[in-house]
């Protein structure tokens, strides 16, 4: 009997209490999110080093981007997840400053 073998990625961890699951880099809040947005961004993994308060090695960046090619729908998916709340936010600002705007 052949067994699935399961990808184990070095600097990638996801747990429930930090950043709500989502895949951060050795159990801090830098989420593999933001490495994948900034290399799209254009900076270098050299670059992305430094990006964070927290400075990262490249064996994480190059992790976090390792995570994200085998993990590409999980990645489109959280970006969808964010517009998402974003779009609400804004909407439910705009509701509340014209609830303020209107005469008493």
């Amino acid at each position: 009997m052949v067994t699935a073998v399961k990808t184990v990625y070095a600097h990638i961890t996801k747990n429930p209490k930090v950043c709500g699951g989502s895949a951060c880099v050795d159990n801090n809040r830098i989420r593999v999110i933001d490495i994948v947005q900034a290399h799209s961004e254009g900076y270098t993994a050299e670059q992305i080093q430094n990006l964070f308060a927290l400075r990262l090695t490249l064996a994480q960046v190059y992790s976090a981007l390792a995570y994200e090619d085998d993990h590409r729908l999980e990645i489109v998916a959280e970006y969808a997840a964010q517009e998402k709340a974003f779009e609400e936010g804004v909407r439910a600002q705009e509701e509340y400053l014209r609830k303020l705007s209107r005469p008493k």
